[in-house]
């Protein structure tokens, strides 16, 4: 189940920021890329941007950054770290302006740990408030 959702995820992801189609003339066009490869991330919307962070990377090393995408003026903004523990396969989501991140473990191993908090994340002013299970 966790493998399917983090599939969507991606599939998801990949989709909104890889590039947009212009339904006038059926094209794509490539936008920025994201500064490494990565897996076991966590994303959503809000408004017309993209939140995109954690996971591993393709040297199997954790990440605790996230970043905003604006289509916009095509280019990420790296936003405050997302607190310990580093953070693997979670889920994301958004409602009302605000993302919320949660579930995961704590990395991708046999000793990783499940998590079972709640991030709150206000992309605008950059705060990060953790829900408590």
């Amino acid at each position: 189940m966790k493998k399917s959702a983090a599939l969507f995820l991606f599939f998801i992801l990949s989709i909104c920021l890889s590039g947009f189609q212009s339904a006038a003339q059926n094209t794509w066009s490539q936008k920025a890329n994201f500064i490494s490869s990565r897996h076991g991330t966590v994303s959503f919307g809000i408004g017309n941007k993209g939140y995109f962070g954690t996971g591993n990377d393709s040297l199997w090393g954790s990440h605790d950054d996230f970043w905003e995408f604006d289509p916009a003026l095509n280019s990420w903004t790296q936003k405050a770290n997302v607190p310990d523990p580093t953070r693997y396969g979670a889920v994301g989501f958004s409602i009302n302006y605000i993302g919320y991140i949660g579930l995961g473990s704590t990395e991708q191993s046999i000793f990783q740990k499940p998590l079972h908090h709640l991030l709150l994340i206000q992309p605008y002013t950059s705060r990060l408030i953790i829900a408590e299970k």
